[in-house]
């Protein structure tokens, strides 16, 4: 039905019911009275019959990311992957809502696991789910470079390299999509990781070695994609995650893998990430 002013695409008369709902945590499109509601079809022909088959529900897509903040690190005594906690020695940093990495043996090898607090009981913290590689991690830290650090920042910071270790630093990104086909992430970059007319090569027989002068990433986790080894960001996109249906929660931890050699000339070396989400249609 319409006028010269109005519309009305789909009518339907019922007892009650909302067209949309929603909380923190849920949404809903209800309607309460159809009648012979359903699909029904012929050799040429097809009926959406009822009030909700005649709408098209709106596209929700939601995206977090945060990056290591390194002045958030404590050290952990216990990981329990099963039981979604880690022990910490400090909880100073740490609220709920927020997102946290576990890291064991912090380096160019590290495991890592990521997840969002939902509690805090003493040292012991709760997360909604760990993801990333935390079938990787011990139950008790394997040496003296294992830590959980808050992942609320907005910038990569490496601080002062060396020659004889490879420095890394994480970010995570988490996607909820409603779309049947799923979504994709990309990144690229603006350009390589330089200072002035310097650069540091990036990664091309995919692992970033100790003393080699070369930079990259991997990305880890159940939505995880280019996972076959380190991979060098271009101006080119590189797909880090993805899914083929509806998405709730999907976590990755993206780690960046820095290996200064002893011709990497000094300099504050820097490059702008760019991080996309599309939903797949």
């Amino acid at each position: 039905m319409d006028s010269a002013s109005y519309s009305i695409d789909w009518d339907s008369i019922n007892s009650g019911g909302d067209d949309y709902s929603s909380s923190t945590n849920y949404y809903l499109s209800d309607t309460v009275g159809d009648q012979a509601t359903g699909i029904s079809s012929s050799t040429n022909y097809a009926m959406s019959a009822g009030y909700r088959y005649g709408i098209s529900e709106p596209t929700i897509l939601s995206f977090e990311i945060g990056t290591q903040e390194n002045s958030t690190k404590t050290g952990y005594t216990a990981f329990d992957n099963a039981g979604k906690t880690v022990t910490v020695t400090s909880t100073t940093f740490l609220s709920e809502g927020n997102f946290i990495a576990v890291v064991e043996n912090q380096g160019l090898s590290q495991v890592v696991a990521v997840g969002k607090i939902v509690s805090i009981a003493g040292l012991i913290v709760t997360v909604d789910q760990w993801d990333g590689n935390p079938a990787g991690i011990g139950v008790t830290p394997a040496d003296s470079n294992d830590y959980v650090y808050r992942l609320e920042g907005s910038s990569v910071e490496f601080g002062a390299l060396s020659t004889t270790v490879g420095t890394t630093a994480l970010t995570f990104s988490n996607v909820t999509c409603n779309t049947p086909n799923g979504y994709t992430v990309q990144v690229y970059a603006d350009g390589g990781l330089r200072s002035g007319g310097n650069s540091i090569t990036g990664v091309s027989d995919g692992i970033v070695t100790a003393a080699a002068g070369e930079y990259g990433a991997h990305v880890y986790g159940t939505a995880a994609t280019s996972t076959s080894g380190d991979f060098a960001f271009s101006t080119a996109t590189t797909d880090i995650q993805a899914n083929s249906s509806y998405a709730t929660k999907d976590r990755i931890a993206l780690v960046y893998k820095v290996a200064i050699s002893a011709s990497t000339v000094g300099g504050s070396y820097a490059q702008i990430i760019y991080y996309t989400v599309t939903p797949n249609f």
